[in-house]
Parts: C-alpha cells; sequence; structure tokens
C-alpha cells in the first residue's frame, strides 16, 4: 500500500490532469474555431496542406483537425465538460455519425471512452445486421468472414449451453421420485426438445461423410432429442405400452435412460465436431458474398437470462433491482441472520444461504454472468473510525478472491462515498491493478439516489468491471430530468394505508429527500 501523504499528492496531480484535460479540449476546438471560416473557400485537401505545412499541426491528425468543426455545439459542450481527452476527441471526429453518437452516448453516461474501444463500437455496429439474420453490405468481404465467424463461435456456444441446461432439466424430471404419469413438465421439455432437433439437425448434417466415433455419438445423441420431441419413449420395463398409448400425445413423453446418457456423452466429446460442423450455416458465404443465418427468433433472441450471484446481499434491495433488470439470481450470500429472514420473507425465487463468504464453496457458481457485492461499508463511512483497508470488516480482498476464483463476465461492487477520498485513492488503486491482472476493465463512479427520483440523501460508489474487450457495450445510466420526488409523495400511500388522520400534513412537512433512517440510527 502507499502511504497517506502519497494519497493526497496522487489526488492532487489526478485533479490537475483532470483540468488540464478540459483545457485541451477547450484549445482544441478554439483552434478549429479559428479556420472554421476556410472550409467553405478551400478543398479539403488544400486546408489539411495548410494546417500541417504552414500552422505546423500534426501531419497524421490533420483530416481529424479539419474535422472538429463538425461537432454539434451541445458536443462540443459536453467533451469540454466531460474531461475526454483529446485523443480522443480527435478520432471521434472522423468517426461516421453512428459511431459518434453511440461514443457520445457513453460519455454523456459518465464512461471513459478509449480510442481503441471506437473500433469495437464500429464492430458492433457493423455486425449487428448479420448477428440479427439479416444481409448485410457485402463489402468489406473480409469484414464479413470475420463476423460470420463470430456468429458461428457464438451461436455454437448457445447451442452448448442450451442442451446442457436440457439434459440437466432431462435428468432431473426423470430421476425424481415419486414418478407422476401427469406431471406437466414433460410438455416443456418435449418442446424444447422439438427447437433443439431443429437448430442441431443442419449442424449434424455436415457430419454425414465421418466416420469418426464422436460424429456417430453426435447422430445418435440428434436421433435421441428428436425420439424425446415425438414422445416416443418408455421409462421403464414396467411400464404399460397399452396406458401409453391410451394417453394423448402430449402425455407419452416417458424417456429412457440411456438417451439422456447418450445426449450427454455426445455433447461431451463432440463439441469440437459440432464447432466445425456448425460452419454448414455459412456454406454459400464465400460464393456470394452475403451472409445466410437461421432468422428464426430463438437464434436471434438471448438462449437464457443473465445469471447474478450476490454476495454481502443485505436485505434485498440490490437484488430486487437486479430482477428488474433482468438477471436471474443463482443464490444471495449474506451472513446476518435478520437479513436473510428478510429475504427469505420477501422471497421472489431466491435461494438464500446464511453463511460468512469466506466460508462458501464457490465452484457451485462457475457459470454465473455477473457477481454483485454490497461489502461492508462501515471500514469507508465517513461517521466510522474510517480506517478503510486496515479495519477487519473490509471485505473488498475477499471479493476480489471470489471473483478470481469465479471468473464470471462482468462485476458489480458498491460501498459509500468515502472510498472515494484522497486517502483512499492508493485502495482504489490497487483493487484496479488486481481487476486489471485478472483480465478486467473497470470504472466507478459516484451514483446519487435524488439523481433518479428516488427521495434518500443516498450517495454510493459503484464499481463496474467487464472482461476486458467487452467494456465499449457498457454506458452509466444518466440521471433523470424530472422535479424531485419528495418523500412525502412517495410514501403517501404507505403511511395512510391504515387511516392515519395525520398522513396529509406528514406528507406536507416531508417536503425533501431524506436520510436512510430518519432521526439518525
Amino acid at each position: 500500500m502507499l502511504d497517506l501523504d502519497l494519497a493526497v499528492e496522487l489526488d492532487e496531480i489526478r485533479k490537475k490532469i483532470a483540468r488540464d484535460r478540459q483545457k485541451a479540449v477547450q484549445a482544441l476546438f478554439a483552434t478549429a474555431e479559428r479556420y472554421r471560416h476556410l472550409q467553405e473557400r478551400m478543398a479539403p485537401r488544400e486546408l489539411s496542406v495548410f494546417l500541417t505545412n504552414e500552422c505546423e499541426l500534426p501531419a497524421r491528425a490533420a483530416a481529424s483537425y479539419t474535422a472538429l468543426n463538425s461537432f454539434s455545439d451541445n458536443d462540443r459542450a459536453l467533451l469540454e465538460s466531460c474531461g475526454a481527452s483529446a485523443d480522443v476527441v480527435l478520432n471521434l471526429s472522423r468517426e461516421r455519425r453512428d459511431v459518434r453518437e453511440r461514443a457520445l452516448e457513453m460519455i454523456r453516461s459518465g464512461r471513459n471512452v478509449q480510442i481503441d474501444e471506437l473500433g469495437r463500437i464500429r464492430r458492433d455496429l457493423d455486425h449487428a445486421p448479420i448477428e440479427a439474420g439479416l444481409k448485410a453490405d457485402p463489402a468489406p468481404l473480409a469484414c464479413l468472414h470475420k463476423a460470420a465467424r463470430l456468429r458461428t463461435k457464438n451461436q455454437t456456444v448457445s447451442l452448448i449451453d442450451r442442451l446442457d441446461r436440457f439434459i440437466e432439466d432431462l435428468s432431473e424430471f426423470v430421476y425424481a421420485e415419486p414418478f407422476d404419469p401427469f406431471d406437466e413438465r414433460p410438455c416443456a421439455i418435449v418442446e424444447r426438445a422439438s427447437q433443439l432437433h431443429a437448430e442441431l439437425a443442419p449442424l449434424i448434417e455436415g457430419m454425414v461423410n465421418d466416420k469418426s466415433h464422436e460424429a456417430k455419438l453426435w447422430r445418435q445423441a440428434i436421433s435421441a432429442i428428436k425420439n424425446i420431441s415425438e414422445h416416443h419413449f418408455i421409462l421403464e420395463d414396467e411400464w404399460d405400452p397399452e396406458f401409453q398409448r391410451s394417453l394423448p400425445s402430449d402425455k407419452r413423453w416417458h424417456v429412457t435412460i440411456e438417451e439422456i446418457f447418450l445426449v450427454r456423452l455426445a455433447r461431451a466429446v463432440g463439441q469440437g465436431h459440432l464447432v466445425d460442423s456448425a460452419k454448414t450455416l455459412i456454406e454459400d458465404f464465400a460464393a456470394s458474398g452475403r451472409v445466410t443465418m437461421h432468422t428464426d427468433e430463438a437464434l436471434a433472441a438471448p438462449s437464457r437470462r443473465l445469471r447474478v450471484l450476490e454476495i454481502c446481499a443485505g436485505g434485498g434491495g440490490q437484488a430486487i433491482g437486479l430482477k428488474r433488470a433482468g438477471f436471474s439470481s443463482v443464490a444471495l450470500i449474506e451472513s446476518n441472520p435478520s437479513a436473510c429472514a428478510t429475504l427469505r420473507h420477501n422471497n421472489l425465487g431466491w435461494d438464500v444461504i446464511e453463511a460468512d463468504i469466506r466460508d462458501v464453496d464457490y465452484s457451485q457458481f462457475k457459470d454465473v454472468d455477473l457477481i454483485a457485492d454490497g461489502v461492508p461499508c462501515q471500514p469507508f463511512s465517513q461517521t466510522g473510525d474510517r480506517r478503510g483497508h486496515e479495519d477487519e470488516r473490509d471485505m473488498f480482498p475477499v471479493a476480489l478472491d471470489i471473483i478470481d476464483q469465479i471468473r464470471p463476465k462482468a462485476v458489480m461492487l458498491e460501498n459509500v462515498k468515502g472510498i472515494s477520498f484522497s486517502k483512499n485513492l492508493p485502495y482504489r488503486l490497487h483493487i484496479f491493478k488486481r481487476l486489471r491482472q485478472m483480465g478486467y476493465d473497470a470504472e466507478w463512479r459516484l451514483m446519487r439516489g435524488t439523481d433518479f427520483n428516488v427521495p434518500q440523501a443516498r450517495e454510493r460508489m459503484i464499481l463496474v468491471a467487464l472482461q476486458k474487450g467487452i467494456m465499449h457495450r457498457f454506458r452509466w445510466p444518466v440521471p433523470h430530468i424530472r422535479d424531485q420526488l419528495t418523500v412525502g409523495e412517495a410514501l403517501f400511500d404507505l403511511m395512510s394505508e391504515r387511516g392515519w388522520k395525520h398522513a396529509e400534513e406528514w406528507a406536507r412537512l416531508a417536503n425533501r429527500p431524506a436520510y436512510t433512517i430518519v432521526g439518525g440510527s
């Protein structure tokens, strides 16, 4: 760790560099304003030569300088105020409109956009029509080839993932006791088998001449899935086939144990073959310069909801927000018995694990997409001892170890405003360093409840980290612009629901945001 004097010095340097960046961008636009009128009188090439040879601006950036005046006044004001780097502004000036708008949207949200992210944004926008299964501009061909390979890879991973989950659900059903012939789950299993067969069959056709054992297993697995989709099964020898035939078709769902293991085995040994055969989806690509892909919604839509593991879950406020944002919770881990009782009482399909986060086996959570963590805030609170990382309650090291073990696609850590103070800057740098070593890009921002129409004086530092190469798809939420909701307006219905006669007077006096616990704690 760094000493406190150095922490204060680093914070001062950070603030000065931020001012320097702002002045540099202002100087860029001031320079562009000086030759704005020349753009109507000179050809772009002539203006570029003038700026390079006579004004001695960098030759490599001459085209970017000439494009600076294409920013609107609002965009200029945004770039000057937000602290974007001059290099990013220059590179952004030459980007096409859709890339620029996407990047400006990210900057407006508070993102620290990097130059290499502009290329990733452009790539995503270029590949979007292909990802949607639509015909795309055939040029450049190399770009489309790359996009098609990416599409093939993503589609294959999606199929493998859904096949895995299908087998798990199928096994769970088959081994369930007691056996119930009128269980409703088979209908969903049959429907999923039909979808999987429709998607897998064209891929396996590419193995028709493959005589390997793995390819044979895959062909048998497809046959097994087809049988499941057509309800043609017997679970046990003693099952009465006459009774089976007497059932309606949607009840003839019984599955042999051998079918399940066959599909599982084929998936395990044949994944590489499936990746290769998936290329049949784009057979005509090289010939026509266009991409032909499945356009059904099953392939265009996400294969599953994103899965989140929440540690230090508290009373469930963050869990509710994540659920509303579309995440599927795999577990909430919390050590406080009262908080766990609250989570169970307000259960929204949560698996509540009452335990110290240091005592949990995390190998069961290897496939989560997000780890969300509200690590204890007391070490960094403005009202406590402010011992920071020296406080025994500091759980950031434990959280980082858990992240290192699971390696999710994304991380969200939340703490109090105090961690943003200059004395804690070295510790923030240490956290950034650990995340970078694990392969994550990360940003930390202060979020205020009042900015999002929550009538609570609540400020929290939120750290978001994503695996390298995908940070350009994240943007911070932009504060709402509306009349501020008061505590009285937000809680009047609850305060008055049992006929309290002073509710209206109370609401009139509760006319501003309040602290988390009114009256102190």
